[in-house]
């Protein structure tokens, strides 16, 4: 099903990547148009297109063509490796780019930096530009995902029930990180405004072809071993609980932020010098929104079964990344807010696993 790197098959893959991404960006064109002009500078964060607004359109125009028979996301499959080249090209450019017209300073122009991440100039802020990388980046994720279900039926003619659960436990993870609250981590605001060539490889290239693969393993696996229908409720019943733990994590720091006395499990939200939330789920781990993603993402592979570790790579890759990730964080909260985030990690002592880590 998959060709080969080719010339051809790389500008094919550019134009499918281009369309993609062209199609997007004039959704956050017409936003910004609505919201002042294209020459406005706000800082709102609702500058950019509702994540969830992309999400829904995406999979109503791709429902659209489908029941009208206009299209097949199959082919996606047979340019994977050469979109993935395009895309890891794309964040390339995109990062040198800015790299070259940025505002640092000639003794900070360094590979470091180029690769670990520099600070946006405001016109880049501005246009949300790493809210729109990401946004391509689980767009084309959950297109992926789509495509390797459309391959299954064109190849036997039914999806299978791992298949399907795939397909829907992937649109329920991509339907929480689009609506999820815009509150982040204690350096959230940070991180958005820095971007360097790891973390643009990472959103466009690695994210969407990495995650996605789970899909290759199902196609025929899933003909062979498809599980009975109690291991699909026990599967589906686990998901659904990580999910709905996953969402109330997020919702409560959400809640926090807009309202730092607002109420708790029925209490008075607790925090540390009103910064860092120790109450409900929050008191079980400072990362603990973490948790929920990671299991959210253990349950989708276990819908390709206990036969192969393929699907396990996955959650295995993001806990690594999470892992990361909390550390740096960590390391900034405690050179910004010092005894604050120090008292803080004495009442919360955990990052990801009560009594564990």
């Amino acid at each position: 099903m998959q060709q080969s790197l080719s010339h051809t098959t790389l500008i094919q893959a550019g134009a499918v990547y281009l369309a993609l991404a062209l199609g997007l960006l004039l959704l956050y064109l017409i936003n910004r148009i609505r919201d002042g002009g294209i020459s406005g500078t706000t800082e709102d964060p609702a500058a950019g297109p509702s994540g969830f607004q992309v999400f829904c359109v995406t999979n109503i125009i791709v429902a659209a063509l489908t029941l009208l028979d206009v299209c097949s996301l199959t082919p996606l499959l047979s340019l994977f490796w050469s979109l993935m080249v395009v895309a890891a090209l794309v964040a390339t450019v995109i990062v040198v780019r800015l790299f070259a017209f940025s505002d640092l300073r000639e003794e900070n122009r360094s590979l470091k930096v180029l690769l670990f991440g520099f600070e946006l100039s405001p016109a880049d802020k501005s246009w949300k530009l790493t809210h729109y990388l990401e946004d391509l980046s689980l767009i084309t994720l959950g297109l992926l995902c789509m495509a390797f279900a459309y391959a299954q039926y064109e190849k036997y003619g039914f999806i299978t029930r791992n298949m399907g659960v795939f397909v829907l436990f992937w649109w329920g993870y991509l339907a929480i990180r689009f609506s999820r609250p815009s509150a982040g981590t204690e350096n959230a605001g940070r991180e958005n405004n820095r971007l360097g060539l790891l973390r643009a490889w990472r959103q466009l290239a690695v994210v969407p072809f990495l995650y996605s693969t789970g899909g290759w393993f199902l196609i025929d696996h899933g003909v062979l071993w498809e599980p009975s229908a109690w291991k699909v409720i026990a599967i589906v019943t686990i998901y659904l609980i990580a999910v709905a733990f996953w969402s109330s994590t997020l919702e409560q720091r959400a809640r926090f932020v807009r309202n730092p006395r607002s109420r708790i499990w029925g209490q008075v939200a607790q925090s540390v010098d009103g910064r860092f939330l120790t109450s409900g789920w929050w008191r079980l781990g400072r990362k603990i929104d973490y948790t929920g993603e990671l299991l959210v993402l253990v349950c989708i592979a276990l819908s390709g079964g206990f036969t192969h570790t393929l699907p396990l790579i996955v959650p295995a890759f993001h806990l690594f990344y999470l892992l990361h990730r909390s550390r740096q964080e960590e390391t900034y909260a405690r050179s910004t807010f010092g005894q604050s985030w120090d008292k803080y990690c004495t009442r919360v002592p955990y990052r990801f696993f009560p009594l564990i880590y």
